[in-house]
């Protein structure tokens, strides 16, 4: 068995509870490595069991990375799934790569890449990949660079947490409600056509119109909420703001306000709003200022992320 460059750290106020409904096995390597493999371009690299955890390491004169990596089951677009594990490294400041990939040729990849700075003190990684394509099997990747001799890694899960939306009906199949707009001079008017919701307002005045919807389920302070959404607005560069208000007087905000540019092609917003107090009752603004006529909204979710 590899004997370590340095004493082993042990992880921070106790090691990160593994769920059970983990799409990764045996994240904690108490006996053996497997179904975790790893791979390196030169075949330099060697993985195995050390302090309770698992020690990747490579030939690093090469100049190519290493990968430790399993295969899971099952994969939905749009899907949020969050990544997280304990990890050193034999050095400060190198990066540490992770992402989804597909199993077999082309091994195109499935979200987004999440970098790390790597440290010789044991951190936690906590990170959420977004699924790019429904995929029947995946693959987690998790690289080491060129500048990482060896990494110490323990504790990996992986846990789809998409929730069902707290708003309902943001697909607008066949109808608006429960979505419901409003304006200050009552010039609002909220419609569906074609499945993509219409809010059109008279701009003369210059003032705002909103399209709402109150939230399924209490917030909680400090908590985090992500919104996604497709809009396109009838100019370029007005403004777009969405926030949580309270649902009754005196309507004061619940998260600060993410303001959007609106353009006349459709963009995807993704924004995340965090509670700034407790809330039994409260409700989801988009709201459109006094130079926007006319907005066209589709597939509005909101999701309470991970605490």
């Amino acid at each position: 068995q590899p004997q370590p460059t340095e004493p082993p750290i042990p992880p921070p106020s106790g090691p990160i509870d593994v769920p059970a409904d983990s799409l990764v096995v045996n994240g904690t390597f108490d006996t053996q490595t497997s179904p975790w493999y790893s791979w390196s371009l030169d075949n330099s690299h060697q993985l195995g069991l050390e302090a309770g955890g698992a020690r990747l390491s490579h030939d690093t004169a090469s100049g190519l990375p290493a990968q430790l990596f399993q295969t899971f089951e099952s994969l939905t677009a749009g899907n949020d799934y969050r990544l997280r594990f304990e990890v050193r490294g034999n050095q400060d400041g190198a990066p540490l790569s992770t992402y989804l990939q597909q199993s077999n040729d082309p091994y195109g990849r499935l979200s987004q890449i999440e970098v790390t700075q790597l440290s010789t003190q044991t951190q936690r990684v906590d990170v959420v990949l977004t699924a790019t394509q429904d995929q029947a099997s995946a693959t987690l990747i998790i690289e080491i660079d060129d500048q990482t001799e060896t990494m110490w890694i323990d504790n990996i899960s992986l846990v789809d947490v998409s929730a069902v939306s707290l708003v309902a009906n943001g697909t607008f199949d066949t109808e608006s409600r429960p979505w419901f707009s409003w304006a200050p001079d009552k010039s609002n008017a909220l419609t569906v056509d074609a499945g993509v919701a219409r809010l059109t307002h008279d701009t003369s005045a210059g003032l705002r119109a909103q399209v709402f919807q109150s939230v399924g389920a209490a917030v909680v302070e400090g908590n985090r909420y992500r919104l996604r959404f497709e809009v396109r607005g009838n100019q370029e560069g007005a403004q777009l703001s969405t926030f949580l208000q309270q649902s009754g007087g005196p309507y004061g905000r619940v998260s600060a306000p993410e303001i959007i540019q609106l353009s006349t092609q459709t963009q995807a917003v993704d924004v995340v709003l965090t509670a700034k107090r407790d809330q039994a009752a409260s409700t989801l603004i988009i709201s459109i200022d006094g130079q926007t006529e006319t907005i066209w909204i589709d597939n509005i979710s909101l999701v309470e992320l991970p605490s």
